[in-house]
């Protein structure tokens, strides 16, 4: 098992959190994304479920190391996404929700309101209110609340989008994570107001990604369903709330077992070892980590699976930390992937290794939510030396 230092995993943590604080603009929007190799040319791209997520690592990281500066800028970036992109429905002005525009093949602009952008959007703005209590009412969240259950169908499923042009709620495209990251923002909304209406309609969303896997065996690495189900099970604990939770630990141990069976453990480039994707990417197994590491909090020590999860955590930590930049202009970054492909002279290796040196916002994001997550869990003494 590999030993993580504590010191190096908490300078680690602080190189990131300091690096994505300082990619938030005056006017709260992030510096998206940038190439450190100066002649790639980046198009203009923003994505707002990105930007909600990242106020969400960094409100973990304030809840860490508390800094009234940091909650500032946070607050700033809240507002962003607030005030510029929170609306309500056409003639439903019980409901909130994110609206961003897209490109269609005409190149003309059309306005939708993703699921999985209202999903972050509440819970980052949950969060910011545990640093500024007044920073959104509990009415605005309710109503944000009331456009993800006007989403969801009978069975537990959502549409994933609304696109008021093409009559309202679509599901001709669906994302494998919105429902994990709308189930997790009304549990959330759950925590701070007592409506069952909210831990039902999580409920519903975990028990239908549940019964729909069961049984299968290429399960998809559902990162945002694992941290959902962990904030679901911490409810019901707290609670006591009696209902039965086996079908989410099975849908969790399901879905962690399929990511550890891909993790490589063995390489002759040292630096490829507890990554979970062999091309070198970071944020594949940044995310991976991130529902492993939500699932170890709730699986028993002495369960015939925890050995696994935490071994294969250990060695993914170590992974992070090694693939994290650490001096110069970049420091606390971590980039698209740890190394360029060969052969070179390759077209497809060509278009990655464009990006193997883009450093995006959700790239740190989800690197210093995992970290982070390890820290706070602290499994045993051993692990933190």
């Amino acid at each position: 098992m590999n030993k993580i230092k504590k010191l190096e995993l908490i300078q680690t943590i602080n190189r990131s959190a300091n690096y994505l604080a300082k990619m938030i603009k005056t006017n709260g929007s992030y510096i998206y994304r940038i190439n450190m190799n100066s002649k790639i040319k980046l198009k203009k791209s923003y994505n707002l479920l990105r930007h909600a997520g990242s106020i969400y690592s960094l409100c973990q990281y304030n809840e860490l190391y508390p800094s009234s500066d940091l909650e500032k800028k946070i607050s700033n970036s809240g507002n962003f996404l607030r005030y510029n992109h929170l609306s309500p429905l056409p003639k439903g002005y019980d409901k909130l929700a994110i609206w961003s525009t897209s490109a269609n093949k005409d190149d003309k602009v059309k306005v939708e309101a993703k699921l999985g952008g209202s999903g972050l959007a509440l819970v980052a703005f949950t969060y910011i209110n545990k640093f500024f209590t007044d920073f959104i009412s509990i009415s605005e969240l309710r109503k944000i609340g009331r456009f993800i259950v006007h989403m969801q169908k009978d069975d537990g499923s959502f549409f994933s989008k609304y696109i008021p042009e093409e009559g309202g709620k679509q599901d001709s495209w669906t994302s494998l994570y919105y429902p994990g990251e709308a189930a997790l923002g009304q549990l959330m909304l759950f925590e701070i107001d007592s409506d069952d209406t909210w831990f039902n309609s999580a409920n519903a969303a975990l028990s239908y990604l549940a019964l729909s896997r069961q049984n299968q065996v290429d399960v998809p690495a559902d990162h945002w369903a694992l941290l959902a189900t962990e904030k679901l099970i911490e409810i019901n604990n707290k609670n006591k709330i009696k209902f039965p939770t086996k079908k989410f630990t099975d849908h969790a141990i399901q879905i962690c077992n399929k990511i550890i069976s891909e993790q490589i453990v063995y390489h002759n480039k040292k630096e490829f070892i507890g990554g979970f994707v062999n091309d070198g990417r970071i944020t594949p197994t940044a995310t991976r980590l991130e529902g492993l590491i939500a699932t170890a909090s709730y699986i028993p020590e002495n369960h015939d699976f925890s050995k696994n999860l935490l071994n294969s955590i250990n060695l993914g930590i170590s992974f992070l930390i090694n693939a994290q930049i650490k001096k110069g202009e970049y420091t606390g970054a971590f980039p698209c992937a740890i190394s360029k492909k060969l052969p070179l002279d390759d077209f497809k290796n060509k278009i990655f290794n464009r990006r193997a040196t883009e450093i995006r916002i959700d790239y740190i994001q989800h690197a210093l939510s995992a970290l982070m997550q390890y820290l706070k869990q602290n499994f045993t003494t051993n692990e933190l030396s």
